[in-house]
């Protein structure tokens, strides 16, 4: 959190420092009785006597990570859901791999029988969109 806000300070002389907001989170792995069973916590530095904020733009979050109880049941359904959503990602990833193969493929034959038509030698082609004579040939023989 310094670091935070020593970075923010203008260097020399004429320090014009405002604090940009500055949030800090803590994930913490262990429970404090001041936060009283709370999971999430927030809160801000302020002045004892007056209570009042010392600034509005730092502010700190405790998340008490052992508060969270959650049921077997619940842990099944949550691992089904992420399996269901990886399986769909997965498949969408894959489709789209083969659409764009597909594409690319369908560009390339598209390209060679342009040429063609446009009287472009048959080497030429082949050297231009780097495939062989040999497929160049089986792409405008499928015309």
């Amino acid at each position: 959190m310094s670091r935070s806000i020593c970075d923010q300070a203008i260097k020399g002389r004429d320090c014009n420092f405002q604090l940009l907001p500055v949030h800090f989170v803590s994930f913490m792995d262990f429970t404090l009785p001041e936060l009283e069973g709370k999971i999430v916590s927030e809160a801000m530095l302020c002045d004892m006597d007056s209570h009042k904020p010392l600034s509005k733009n730092m502010r700190y979050t405790y998340i008490q990570l052992p508060m969270f109880d959650k049921k077997e049941e619940d842990r099944r359904e949550y691992d089904r859901d992420l399996k269901a959503y990886r399986d769909i990602s997965n498949q969408l990833a894959y489709s789209y791999e083969q659409g764009v193969d597909v594409g690319v493929k369908q560009g390339i034959d598209d390209s060679v029988r342009m040429f063609a038509k446009a009287g472009a030698k048959l080497d030429f082609i082949a050297n231009a969109l780097g495939l062989s004579l040999d497929r160049v040939k089986s792409i405008i023989g499928k015309q």
